[in-house]
């Protein structure tokens, strides 16, 4: 009798231990907490001041599984503010396009009192091609050195 009254005692312990865990559970379905982390990517790229730090961005995006190969391309236009998604009825089936995401501003040559016009891109920026049905096929980083300004 007591090894059974024993018995029984750990099987209400256990009984109760799982019946607390999963009240203690948020119920969030699988696609809110990936909503949720990507609302984590947004803010936290918005929130970088400098090129370098919107790098950091980026590469812990990719490190972290957020950006991989066959993912949306609309999690790239989300965390970027990029338009890559408006553009794949544009891309034939079978064939790529490509975007870019720079990094740093833009450089802008003022000509005497002309209008300011953009003369082209340095730094570190991230390319990334995509299909006809919106997943990133390729991306790879790589950096412009424009001298002669």
């Amino acid at each position: 009798m007591f090894c059974l009254s024993r018995y029984c005692a750990y099987i209400l312990c256990v009984l109760a231990s799982l019946a607390m865990f999963s009240c203690t559970q948020k119920s969030v379905p699988e696609q809110t907490r990936y909503d949720a982390s990507l609302n984590d990517w947004i803010v936290r790229y918005d929130e970088a001041q400098t090129p370098n730090e919107k790098r950091a961005v980026c590469i812990a995006a990719i490190d972290q599984g957020i950006i991989h190969d066959l993912c949306d391309v609309k999690i790239i236009d989300q965390i970027f503010g990029s338009d890559f998604s408006s553009k794949v009825s544009w891309v034939k089936k079978g064939e790529t396009d490509t975007g870019t995401i720079d990094f740093e501003p833009p450089l802008v040559l003022d000509m005497e009192g002309r209008l300011p016009q953009q003369v082209g891109s340095y730094g570190w920026y991230l390319v990334i091609k995509y299909n006809h049905w919106g997943q990133v096929d390729k991306y790879y980083w790589s950096f412009r050195d424009f001298r002669g300004c």
